[in-house]
C-alpha cells in the first residue's frame, strides 16, 4: 500500500513540474513577444523617419549626415563594447538598445 502512495506522490510531482515548466515557457514567450513588438515599432518609426528625410533633405546634406551617423554609430559601438567588457555578443545587445529609435 505504501508503494502506491509513493507512486501517487511522485506522479503528482511530475504534473506539478510540467505545470511549472509550462508557466515558465509562457513567461519567456511573453517577454519575447514584447521585445519583438518593441523592435517592430522601432523599425517602423525608423523607416518613417528615413522616408521623410529622403523626401525633404537635399542629397548633399544627406551625404554629410550619413558620415556623421557612421561616426556616432562607431562611438556607440565602442561604448557598448566597453559596457560588455569586450564580449561582442553582449555588446551587440547594448548597441541595439543604444541605437533604438524611440
Amino acid at each position: 500500500m505504501e508503494e502506491i502512495g509513493i507512486k501517487k506522490i511522485g506522479n503528482q510531482q511530475v504534473f506539478r513540474d510540467i505545470e511549472r515548466t509550462g508557466e515558465r515557457l509562457k513567461e519567456q514567450f511573453r517577454r519575447l513577444a514584447e521585445r519583438a513588438q518593441s523592435e517592430m515599432n522601432s523599425k517602423v518609426q525608423t523607416t518613417k523617419l528615413e522616408a521623410a528625410y529622403a523626401l525633404t533633405v537635399p542629397k548633399e546634406q544627406r551625404r554629410k549626415t550619413m558620415q556623421e551617423v557612421k561616426e556616432v554609430r562607431g562611438e556607440l559601438w565602442e561604448e557598448a563594447l566597453k559596457k560588455a567588457d569586450g564580449d561582442v555578443n553582449k555588446a551587440y545587445i547594448f548597441y541595439e538598445n543604444l541605437c533604438d529609435f524611440p
